[in-house]
């Protein structure tokens, strides 16, 4: 008993001690707060909030190069495009340089065939070599229109307005056929 009965004396001298802390604390002051009146002005208000979005778009272009090709010029990334406006220009003196070529080769061919057909009406030459002619001529022209066509697609343009949101390429680098070179 004599235990229990020290416990109980200690217990409620520990609970005295803590409230008599308790009390000796400070109590928190109340400060008023000043507030200054302001009039109310109708107006229009515009509201903004910052954020962070990725856009995605159902009309995104993805332009690329038909020939191998040294990029010239070529829009940057950002630049407003109306339809229709050169985005890039590739390098054509190789394939100017290859038409010169061909033309001359049609030239020579045409002045051969035109002889080989002479010959032929004298017996001299073969229907053979006559017909060998006019296929090589008919290679030919078709190389060249190949050559023309493909002189077309040096300079890229954009197939609708927008704004350039993505070069995959740098001016002075090379295309590939059918590499991306920017995105609209």
């Amino acid at each position: 008993i004599l235990i229990v009965v020290i416990v109980a004396i200690a217990i409620v001298t520990r609970v005295k001690a803590l409230k008599k802390e308790e009390n000796s604390l400070l109590t928190p002051k109340i400060y008023p707060i000043v507030v200054k009146n302001m009039r109310v002005k109708k107006q229009n208000v515009i509201l903004t909030l910052p954020s962070l979005a990725e856009v995605l778009n159902d009309k995104d272009v993805i332009l690329s190069s038909k020939i191998p090709a040294r990029v010239e010029k070529i829009a940057l990334s950002g630049k407003t495009l109306k339809k229709g406006e050169i985005v890039a220009q590739l390098a054509t003196k190789d394939l100017q340089d290859e038409i010169k070529a061909t033309k001359v080769l049609l030239q020579n061919i045409l002045k051969t065939h035109k002889r080989t057909k002479e010959l032929l009406k004298v017996k001299v030459a073969s229907v053979e070599q006559y017909q060998k002619e006019e296929s090589q001529i008919a290679s030919i022209k078709a190389k060249l229109a190949n050559l023309k066509n493909s002189l077309s697609y040096a300079v890229i343009k954009s197939p609708v307005n927008g704004i350039v949101s993505k070069t995959f390429i740098n001016q002075g680098s090379i295309t590939m056929p059918g590499k991306p070179v920017l995105s609209i």
